[in-house]
């Protein structure tokens, strides 16, 4: 972190964006390994914000913090907005991610991207969350489904 904060310093950025993982192997690894997650999930994001010090940080964040129930039941189209508290804290992973949330509320210039699940190419890996037929593109426009690509 001194290295990120002396060439923050030297350097001025006007933006950061903040991409830390720790999702390898899986989610489940995260509640056998909860000082790893601690650090990255909850320190790591708070000292970015800090070294930031007023510049926009943009925050690659999860939406697993979030569940569907009674009160939104799920595909009654009542999603969940930038000013909804977490509601779901069901494993370590979900609790250290609610936990910044709110912390990070603290700074200014803090825009937080919820992200359900990362996608890449790879449409087999099991950690895929749809079916590979069914992934949809967007170019400059286009709309395209996988058998166009």
């Amino acid at each position: 972190m001194d290295n990120v904060c002396r060439r923050g310093e030297s350097t001025f950025p006007t933006d950061v964006m903040k991409c830390l993982r720790i999702g390898r192997p899986n989610f489940h690894r995260c509640e056998t390994h909860k000082h790893e997650v601690a650090q990255t999930n909850v320190l790591r994001p708070i000292n970015v914000v800090e070294v930031a010090h007023g510049i926009h940080v943009t925050s690659f964040a999860t939406g697993c913090i979030y569940a569907y129930n009674e009160e939104r039941p799920l595909g009654s189209g009542r999603g969940f907005t930038e000013d909804d508290a977490p509601n779901f804290r069901g494993s370590y992973y979900s609790n250290t991610k609610a936990m910044v949330e709110e912390l990070i509320k603290a700074y200014d210039k803090v825009f937080q991207l919820r992200l359900r699940m990362t996608i890449d190419d790879d449409l087999v890996n099991p950690r895929t969350q749809f079916h590979p037929q069914d992934c949809q593109l967007h170019q400059g426009g286009q709309h395209f489904k996988r058998h166009d690509c």
